[in-house]
């Protein structure tokens, strides 16, 4: 007699915990909950980003916004351009200067200063407004000290000028606006030519192209806080990279110097006098290589290699002694008159928004 118990086939085994979770899931639904983590830690850059630059002063590079490339110049600001960022407010007048309208030709009586240099004159981190960058603060203190007078400050800086692209800048526009003072103040632009290979020759036909207009995806990313500072840390490591000198470039400063007593030369040709400037900053001169005081560090002293494509934090703080003693002698051989904010403003973050 058979076994039934041999002779029956067994049960199927079934799993009672079901599919995996997700086993059914498409494709692009996967890919989508994969990507919300990535996508959180954007919308928070993006919120941070906002929060900073309207509660603590951060400014992103957004310069696109109000310049554009300029053949003669590299770039230029945007002449009527109105820019907004947070509690930061550009105006460009209609002759493509930072700050209110001149007229032209200028009104009888009429005083007019035009101050030209850089970021460090145009107006840039810890700066809201053209009222409070310097050659608006000069002018608000010449109408309190000469209330009878129309004096006229023109804020001529322009972020990342050198003193060469200002030498053009006179010659094609401001020697046209009747200019009877000329205010200089140019130092750490014009830095960033120490050690350009051939810089007698490339002085002459420039380091790079003319800046382009931004193209449709430069203009994409200026909308995104998170974009636009992974850009800029690409920018400064594509420097950073460069081979780094730790000692001045004297041919480099003397060439400068040159530059700048021959933009002294114009300006006193179109009937304007002409003033100087020593270029404050924020380096210990004295101070030892990979050594930083706490100041340096909050002014981020340890990172200007970043900026300077071939100068080190070393060769950035004997470079720029060196320069200020060439604006002194400019000075003295020119007979005009300077100023020293190389040696009046305190080497502090209070002063200073980096060196």
């Amino acid at each position: 007699m058979n076994d039934p118990s041999h002779s029956a086939a067994a049960p199927p085994v079934t799993d009672s915990r079901g599919p995996e979770p997700g086993a059914t899931w498409s494709r692009s639904t996967r890919v989508l909950l994969l990507s919300l983590p990535l996508l959180l830690v954007f919308l928070l850059g993006e919120l941070t980003g906002r929060l900073l630059e309207r509660y603590a002063g951060y400014l992103p590079r957004r310069a696109a916004s109000y310049a554009e490339g300029n053949p003669f110049l590299r770039t230029a600001l945007i002449p009527g351009k109105r820019f907004t960022s947070g509690p930061f407010r550009v105006d460009v007048n209609k002759l493509g200067f930072r700050g209110p309208d001149i007229s032209v030709p200028k009104a009888p009586g009429t005083f007019r200063i035009f101050a030209v240099g850089e970021s460090t004159t145009f107006g840039w981190k810890g700066i809201h407004s053209h009222e409070e960058a310097w050659p608006g603060v000069l002018q608000a203190k010449l109408r309190t000290a000469y209330p009878g007078r129309n004096i006229e400050v023109v804020n001529a800086g322009v972020p990342g000028y050198t003193s060469i692209e200002q030498r053009i800048n006179f010659m094609l526009r401001i020697s046209h606006l009747q200019p009877d003072a000329v205010l200089i103040y140019h130092g750490n632009n014009d830095l960033t030519w120490s050690w350009v290979p051939r810089i007698e020759t490339n002085l002459v036909y420039g380091r790079g192209e003319s800046i382009a207009p931004p193209s449709r995806l430069a203009r994409l990313v200026d909308h995104s806080y998170v974009f636009m500072e992974l850009r800029s840390r690409v920018d400064l490591f594509s420097r950073s990279s460069n081979v780094k000198h730790d000692a001045p470039d004297t041919t480099a400063i003397r060439v400068l110097g040159e530059n700048l007593a021959g933009l002294v030369d114009d300006a006193r040709r179109a009937g304007a006098k002409v003033a100087i400037g020593t270029f404050a900053h924020g380096l210990n001169e004295a101070g030892s290589p990979g050594q930083f005081s706490a100041d340096e560090k909050a002014l981020g002293v340890p990172a200007v290699g970043r900026w300077f494509e071939f100068l080190d934090p070393q060769g950035a703080r004997r470079s720029f002694p060196i320069y200020n003693a060439m604006i002194r002698e400019l000075s003295r051989a020119k007979s005009i008159p300077m100023s020293e904010p190389a040696l009046r403003v305190p080497q502090t973050p209070e002063y200073h928004t980096d060196w």
